[in-house]
């Protein structure tokens, strides 16, 4: 790796020791994008998965389990389970605007909404209202290798930190910029191999 130099307050990013030119720093990189490129790293994709919880009237979990009427949540491409039985979380795919994005949430969300079970409701707010430590489920995947792990890190997880910290919901926004972009910034680092392993 003694081919490669550093730029800036950069550090050597090539730990796998592949001749490259530089490795430069996040500040270093930025100065070098033109304002056409960020013109072009306004496109790119957006997705967003959003938990919540299922609650009774009286505001606490129910015991009950996945509903049946959603789909496995081992397999389901747009609505799965969290850390708990009783925390669905809605994965919407990657669109290119916000708009899409949000028309898809919204009706993934009534899609949830109108299947659960009378008289649960769905709880928005990321702070659970009441939790009893004893109600709350490490969820459920089935009984194949793949569904056994992701219960059994959920286990982990409860006996890690608590199964109050992760029944706690949010919303986790994805971005990715478009393969022009990366491309132009390619360019402009002037590193000529390919862009795809």
């Amino acid at each position: 790796c003694e081919s490669a130099t550093t730029i800036d307050v950069g550090y050597y990013m090539n730990t796998n020791c592949v001749d490259m030119p530089q490795a430069l720093s996040y500040h270093a990189l930025i100065k070098l994008l033109l304002p056409e490129d960020w013109k072009q790293s306004q496109t790119g994709l957006m997705g967003l998965e959003r938990e919540l919880l299922r609650i009774q009237t009286n505001g606490e979990l129910p015991e009950t389990a996945h509903p049946t009427s959603l789909g496995s949540a081992l397999t389901h491409p747009d609505i799965t389970l969290d850390f708990a039985e009783t925390q669905p979380e809605l994965v919407a795919p990657p669109f290119p605007n916000g708009q899409e994005l949000q028309d898809y949430l919204y009706y993934l969300h009534a899609f949830l909404a109108q299947r659960l079970p009378a008289p649960e409701k769905l709880w928005f707010m990321s702070m659970p209202p009441r939790l009893d430590n004893a109600k709350i489920h490490p969820a459920h995947f089935g009984t194949s290798n793949s569904g056994k792990l992701k219960t059994y890190y959920r286990n982990g997880l409860a006996n890690r930190y608590g199964k109050k910290m992760q029944v706690i919901s949010g919303v986790h926004f994805n971005f990715s910029w478009s393969e022009e972009f990366w491309q132009r910034l390619h360019q402009r680092v002037g590193d000529n191999r390919k862009l795809s392993l």
